[in-house]
């Protein structure tokens, strides 16, 4: 599933039924008002209220042939016009159109003051957060918030996905240098192979098995073997334990020689919040 549709990103539906059409889509006097005041003649009318009606219910301007024919229809009935009237206006109005619709619903333009505040909202949530759609739609919360138009969804994107790469480094770095040089070793050697083909890491995570006595005093030389790696919690504290468990998850489901193609820093990290959940 494409990340856009596991977010709260307003899209248009496929098909708005009537009564979607009469409650989302029906100009008020008042809005009718407003673009023949803006606007000259007929199709310049209808592509205002095209554009107005678009924006309060995405939160963003969309391109004109975006907008589904039934809601072009629905305004076509509401302003009385001609069934084929288009509703294209003149290049030079549309930026004069969208400011004043700007005006009237009292939203400001996507800037870099909006950046900054996306951008602020999306790094405290990545300090307990961590899945893209779930930080894409803090944003967009904000956003709407604060009465910015939101931009396009790969702007979104862009800034989510550097926002949350700059937090999990900055978390990584803390991690790293509270280790020590001899637990770093300890760490790294779970990823090397062992004379049986496989490495401590994968034996490591390994499902435990059904508790009959054997398997029991397996399990206590293995949480003795974790625990002579050293106290994981000490490592990660003052990490919230839902990023913990983020991250533990996104370790959990690579094996050995994938870690292996990280840096020493982020491999060593994994490590640590695989023991960390295992204890």
């Amino acid at each position: 599933m494409a990340l856009i549709e596991r977010t709260a990103y307003p899209r248009f539906g496929r098909n708005p039924s009537k009564s979607e059409l009469a409650r989302l889509y029906t100009p008020t006097f008042r809005e009718i008002e407003l673009a023949r005041r803006t606007t000259r003649g007929e199709e310049q009318s209808l592509a205002f209220l095209a554009m107005l009606k678009s924006f309060q219910r995405l939160g963003y301007f969309p391109a004109l042939e975006q907008v589904p024919e039934a809601v072009i229809s629905h305004l076509r009935s509401r302003l009385g016009v001609e069934a084929d009237t288009p509703a294209v206006p003149p290049r030079r109005s549309r930026q004069r159109h969208r400011d004043a619709i700007r005006e009237h619903l009292g939203v400001k333009v996507f800037d870099e003051g909006a950046r900054r505040i996306a951008t602020e909202a999306v790094d405290n949530a990545a300090l307990s957060m961590d899945d893209p759609a779930d930080l894409v739609n803090v944003a967009i919360e904000e956003l709407i918030k604060e009465r910015f138009e939101l931009p396009a969804f790969s702007t979104l994107d862009r800034l989510t996905k550097h926002t949350r790469y700059a937090v999990n480094s900055r978390l990584f770095s803390r991690v790293d240098e509270r280790m020590t040089d001899a637990m770093k070793r300890s760490l790294d050697a779970l990823l090397e192979a062992g004379p049986s083909g496989r490495s401590d890491l994968n034996l490591l995570k390994e499902v435990p098995k059904s508790a009959t006595r054997k398997n029991l005093s397996e399990m206590q030389e293995r949480l003795l073997w974790l625990q002579s790696l050293g106290d994981t919690t000490v490592l990660l504290k003052g990490i919230p334990n839902q990023k913990v468990e983020h991250l533990s998850a996104q370790a959990r489901s690579l094996d050995a020689a994938e870690l292996m193609d990280f840096g020493l820093e982020r491999r060593g990290v994994g490590c640590t919040h695989t023991t960390g959940q295992l204890r």
